[in-house]
């Protein structure tokens, strides 16, 4: 069993389908439109990757290298890694209105891309619980800058991660470092199912110019709601440094935002 890995695609159309699975290899239901579109409303993914590296290849959909995606409608569950994942040049791309729950990495992981929408998705408890730091938020954006994070619903599982911006200062291969900057994370709505975490976060060394771009970089989050059982409030994440919700604000997040403890 494999995952489908797509590359250099513009405007691009496919199926949400395991290569290798039994079955049409275009679930029933799959459309496209003129720009490009992943639609395959009654279609779930559901793939075995035990001969595959997660970190590399495995999961419910890679696309790389491709401008004007749409993935849209799609269920995503239960995979050995990521669930939709964007790595490595995607631009211009809107990830709405999917369903990923229980995979084995980030529910939805944009890696060293620009400009895209993640909107009106609903993440439920992704995320391999043997990740170290903060790899595998449900929704995961390394790397990449112009990305806004906004009307998504996210159960996070006990030690989970909601949303989380990623810098590493990780070099380009023409010269310079990708950027995690101008990334806007609004109006979503995290449900905590134990103690967890949201934010930014960074590895870069004091002499990197990234070393403080989560903080500088024009990254944000706001109006978002955070939803925790009591005792157990989430913790923040900003740059380099674990904070609580107070200091998160001083820093100039969540001016709206609402942390609330419920039973």
């Amino acid at each position: 069993m494999r995952t489908r890995t797509l590359a250099r695609a513009a405007g691009f159309v496919a199926a949400l389908a395991p290569v290798g699975l039994p079955g049409p290899a275009v679930p029933a239901g799959t459309r496209a439109d003129p720009v490009g579109a992943v639609a395959c409303p009654d279609g779930a993914v559901r793939i075995s990757a035990a001969d595959l590296d997660p970190a590399w290849e495995a999961g419910g959909l890679k696309i790389t290298a491709s401008p004007s995606v749409v993935l849209r409608g799609n269920r995503v569950e239960r995979n050995g890694g990521p669930g939709l994942w964007c790595d490595i040049d995607c631009r211009d791309v809107r990830i709405e209105g999917n369903h990923a729950a229980e995979n084995l990495g980030p529910g939805i992981f944009y890696e060293i891309s620009y400009a895209a929408v993640i909107a009106r998705n609903t993440l439920r408890l992704n995320g391999d619980p043997r990740a170290t730091w903060f790899w595998d938020g449900d929704i995961q954006v390394a790397a990449s800058e112009d990305v806004e994070v906004s009307d998504n619903d996210i159960t996070v599982r006990p030690g989970g991660h909601a949303v989380v911006l990623v810098d590493q200062a990780r070099e380009r291969a023409q010269g310079g470092l990708y950027r995690t900057a101008r990334n806007r994370v609004h109006d979503n709505r995290f449900t905590f199912q134990g103690a967890g975490s949201a934010g930014g976060v960074s590895d870069a060394e004091p002499e990197s110019p990234n070393f403080r771009v989560i903080q500088t970089g024009g990254n944000s989050f706001d109006r978002n709601r955070y939803a925790f059982p009591a005792a157990t409030p989430p913790r923040s994440i900003w740059g380099h440094d674990i904070i609580d919700f107070a200091q998160f604000r001083a820093a100039g997040q969540e001016r709206a935002g609402i942390l609330k403890a419920e039973p």
